[in-house]
């Protein structure tokens, strides 16, 4: 079964058969930018290249932030996480 990732750093959508990095845990990176982590699109409902991204732990706490967000927000990465 394929799945479609996407890169919340440069918009780059990849199709792999795993979701992780080899025998680890560790998630998928991307190949483009080298971002760390992709988000795994179940739909693809991607609105725009210039959409913002945050990324939350299971708690709600903003871990990440892609491209977009300072223009969204105001705030550099720093500021926006935790």
């Amino acid at each position: 079964m394929a799945h479609v990732f996407i890169c919340p750093n440069c918009g780059d959508r990849s199709v792999s058969t795993d979701r992780t990095a080899g025998f680890r845990r560790q998630p998928k990176g991307c190949s483009k930018c080298g971002f760390g982590f992709l988000f795994e699109l179940l739909d693809d409902y991607y609105p725009a290249p210039d959409a913002a991204f945050f990324v939350c732990d299971q708690k709600g706490m903003v871990i990440g932030c892609g491209r977009g967000s300072f223009e969204l927000t105001g705030l550099s990465d720093e500021r926006v996480s935790g």
